[in-house]
């Protein structure tokens, strides 16, 4: 399902979304206050991108979604991605293209990834080495 630039504000369902794998609610103002990850237990690939309401309870939230496959969140300035991600089991592409991360969590390398998209982003030298050892040419940057 893609709501892209909708205006959608909020991701509140009052029932399970058995069946949807994918959602798409980029460029949207939508604050995950009321957001039930649970609602959505097939969710396999999810792109936030040009969202600026990414804080830390939204990382919290995301690392409920167990079946994450795809992650999308491009242009959102996020400066930081917390530990939780590893709590993605089969999370295998992630993208965040065009945001402010200047390092990444010990617990990011230890995924699974086979796409890593960090273009754009301000990376320490150190976290490009470690990239480039750990993901190959999986790492785009």
């Amino acid at each position: 399902m893609s709501l892209y630039d909708t205006g959608l504000r909020s991701l509140y369902v009052s029932q399970k979304q058995n069946h949807l794998l994918k959602l798409v609610i980029s460029d949207n103002p939508v604050q995950f206050d009321d957001w039930d990850p649970a609602m959505f237990p097939s969710l396999d690939y999810l792109d936030v991108s040009y969202n600026y309401y990414l804080d830390w309870l939204f990382w919290e939230k995301l690392s409920a979604l167990t079946s994450l496959r795809f992650f999308v969140a491009e242009g959102a300035a996020i400066t930081e991605i917390p530990s939780s991600i590893a709590e993605l089991p089969h999370l295998i592409e992630i993208s965040l293209l065009g945001n402010r991360i200047h390092e990444l969590p010990d617990e990011f390398y230890l995924l699974r990834l086979r796409l890593v998209n960090l273009e754009f982003n301000p990376l320490e030298r150190t976290h490009q080495v470690r990239l480039e050892e750990v993901f190959g040419n999986r790492i785009l940057y």
